[in-house]
C-alpha cells in the first residue's frame, strides 16, 4: 500500500468528524443569529441541532444559555430550567452578565440556587495505589484519583493501602471548589523476633530433664538428653556425671543418651 493511499485514507476517515464539528459550529453561530433578529423559533430548532451534533463545553455553555433565552421569550419557562440546569452542570459557578435584563437573571439565579452545592476531591498518596474510602464507601479507583460531585460538608476520607498505616481525616468541601489531598503514608515496622539464649546444663544436676533442640522439658523421672553434637559424646561420665555445656543445635549426627534413676 502505497503513502498516497494511506494519506487518502486518512483524509477520508477524518472527513466525517471534521464536518460534524464545522456544522454544528455553523449552526451555533446561525443559531445565534437567529436569536438576535428575534427569530426565536429557527434559533431553537438550529441551537438545539448543534448541541445534538456535538460542541466543546464552551460552546455548549453558549448553546444553553441562549436556548434558555429563547425559551424565555416563548413562555416555555419549563423548558428553560432544563436547559440552565445542563448549563450549570457544564460550569455550576456560571454567571450570567448582571446588566441583562431580570426576567433572564431572575429564572437563571433561580435554578442556580436549586442546584445542589457539590464539590470535588482530589486524592494522591505516596506510595500511590491506596484504597480511598469516603463516607465509608470504597471507592473504584485508587489513588491519584478525583472524586467529583461530593456533596457540600464535612466527609470522612480513609487511605489504606497494604504493609502501611491507615490514614484517615474529616475533610470539608465548598461548593464548586476541588480539596486537594496528598498524603506520605507511613510503612509498619513488623517486629523483629526476640533472641533468646540457650540453655545451659550445671554439673550434678538431679532434676528429670528432656532437652530437645535446645529447649529443656520436665521429663517426669526419666533424665534424657537429646544432643546434637558430632562427637556422640553425651557430656557424662560413667557415674552420671558431667561437666557444665552449652546446649547449641548444630547441623552434624544425633546421639541420643538415656539414663534412668
Amino acid at each position: 500500500m502505497n503513502r498516497f493511499l494511506v494519506l487518502t485514507m486518512v483524509v477520508v476517515l477524518f472527513m466525517p468528524i471534521a464536518a460534524f464539528a464545522q456544522s454544528a459550529n455553523e449552526k451555533l453561530n446561525q443559531g445565534i443569529r437567529s436569536y438576535e433578529e428575534l427569530e426565536l423559533e429557527t434559533a431553537i430548532t438550529l441551537l438545539n441541532e448543534a448541541l445534538r451534533l456535538g460542541l466543546p463545553k464552551p460552546s455548549q455553555i453558549e448553546a444553553y444559555k441562549h436556548l434558555g433565552f429563547c425559551y424565555i421569550d416563548t413562555d416555555q419557562s419549563a423548558d428553560a430550567q432544563k436547559v440552565f440546569e445542563s448549563l450549570l452542570k457544564l460550569n455550576p459557578a456560571y454567571e450570567l452578565d448582571p446588566n441583562l435584563s431580570p426576567k433572564y437573571l431572575n429564572p437563571f439565579n433561580s435554578v442556580k440556587s436549586a442546584m445542589p452545592k457539590t464539590g470535588s476531591i482530589s486524592v494522591k498518596s505516596e506510595p500511590p495505589s491506596a484504597q480511598v474510602i469516603l463516607d465509608n464507601v470504597i471507592q473504584n479507583q485508587r489513588t491519584p484519583m478525583t472524586i467529583t460531585d461530593v456533596m457540600a460538608g464535612k466527609h470522612s476520607l480513609k487511605l489504606t493501602l497494604k504493609g502501611y498505616e491507615d490514614w484517615e481525616q474529616m475533610v470539608s468541601i465548598e461548593a464548586n471548589k476541588t480539596v486537594e489531598i496528598n498524603k506520605r503514608l507511613i510503612e509498619v515496622l513488623l517486629p523483629q523476633p526476640e533472641q533468646k539464649p540457650m540453655p545451659t546444663v550445671k554439673k550434678g544436676s538431679n532434676l528429670p530433664w528432656l532437652i530437645i533442640g535446645g529447649a529443656i522439658v520436665a521429663g517426669g523421672g526419666v533424665a534424657a538428653a537429646i544432643l546434637l553434637s558430632g562427637s556422640g559424646d553425651d557430656g557424662l561420665d560413667d557415674n552420671g556425671n558431667g561437666d557444665e555445656f552449652d546446649l547449641i543445635p548444630q547441623t552434624a549426627s544425633l546421639t541420643i543418651s538415656l539414663r534412668l534413676q
